[in-house]
């Protein structure tokens, strides 16, 4: 297996590039170049993108000796693909939030109002919360149950996109 420095000067001599001409593309010094080649110092991982695009290469294959994220994956098993907690499970979590509070909340209304009438109707609810001014609260309680059922169905749609992007990712990630 080659190393790093010995895949840069060969693609770099592959597209017939000069030392000094890699390195003005990659805006680094010569010296910079010619520490990679000769295994001194390695390039960051934007450097190793930039690499790969003006060698025609792939990040993988600069960094690793490897074509494809599948063989990276399998030398560095616990490097290469950071843990993420996925968008649309953040978003459950902030709809089951928002569901809960404006439920606790009206729910809260409904105990309180229950308990100082006689009367459980539904018309004896609604005149209570207008003689006390309790509407505002119900509407405001009701738009976050709303914002919750929009922020689920957000993230249903998120979660679908997401189970796509990661059946169909070939991405590198470092």
């Amino acid at each position: 297996m080659t190393t790093l420095g010995e895949r840069i000067k060969a693609l770099r001599e592959k597209k017939g590039l000069t030392p000094e001409r890699l390195a003005k593309k990659l805006k680094v010094s010569v010296e910079t170049l010619a520490a990679w080649e000769s295994g001194e110092a390695q390039p960051d991982n934007k450097q190793a993108k930039d690499l790969a695009i003006f060698l025609s290469s792939t990040p993988g294959y600069i960094q690793f000796g490897v074509d494809n994220a599948a063989q990276v994956r399998t030398m560095f098993p616990n490097k290469t693909e950071p843990e993420k907690v996925a968008l649309s499970s953040i978003l459950f979590m902030i709809a089951a939030m928002l569901f809960f509070v404006g439920a606790a909340g009206i729910i809260m209304l409904l105990v309180l109002t229950a308990t100082s009438m006689d009367a459980l109707s539904l018309t004896s609810y609604w005149l209570y919360f207008e003689d006390r001014g309790f509407i505002p609260t119900v509407i405001v309680f009701g738009g976050i149950i709303a914002a919750g059922i929009i922020v689920g169905i957000i993230a249903l749609i998120r979660r679908k996109k997401d189970k796509k992007e990661k059946k169909n990712n070939h991405a590198y990630y470092f």
